[in-house]
């Protein structure tokens, strides 16, 4: 998944993130990068077992217009199957309550 802002701000993420696993048994980790124009940062890591749901961080991201968030999911082993679901989710410049 790849945000792009369209303007200057802070951003925030909700929802929740489900591994469907249907091959393999160690967790997937689900990593969140802000781009700017040169360089990229990780702002989290979460780790979601087999068939688990987490939800994500509500981190303050802030960022220029036309810097992006990246959510990237990363199996740490072979032999792994697995569908990666966003449920709830959405990028809002609001502070979640």
């Amino acid at each position: 998944f790849i945000f792009i802002a369209p303007k200057a701000g802070s951003y925030y993420l909700q929802g929740n993130v489900t591994s469907n696993m249907f091959q393999g048994e160690r967790a997937i980790t689900l990593y969140i990068f802000t781009r700017q124009q040169q360089s990229m940062s990780e702002i989290e890591q979460i780790e979601i077992e087999k068939n688990a749901t987490a939800a994500l961080p509500p981190n303050e991201i802030k960022l220029e217009a036309g810097d992006e968030i990246a959510i990237v999911p990363v199996c740490k082993s072979f032999n792994i199957a697995s569908d990666v679901v966003l449920t709830d989710f959405k990028v809002t410049d609001v502070a979640p309550k």
